[in-house]
Order: C-alpha cells, then sequence, then structure tokens
C-alpha cells in the first residue's frame, strides 16, 4: 500500500526515506510527489 505526498525535500526527509522504496517526480521550485511503498 502506497503513501502520497507532496511536500519540500530535505536532507533529514532523504535519510528518513533510506528504508524505504521512494519515487519522485518533479513538480516544481524544490518540491517534488513523492509515493512510498515499504
Amino acid at each position: 500500500m502506497g503513501l502520497s505526498s507532496t511536500h519540500k525535500i530535505t536532507m533529514s526527509d532523504l535519510k528518513s526515506f533510506k528504508n524505504k522504496y521512494v519515487e519522485f517526480t518533479y513538480i516544481q521550485d524544490g518540491y517534488y510527489e513523492a509515493s512510498f511503498s515499504n
């Protein structure tokens, strides 16, 4: 089951994503659509 959210990606976000499969789609100005699945 996936979770989608839109937010500005930070280094701490990237670190917290390290144990997940994350797919980012660029939207604008540093914001991404992030699709998560564990």
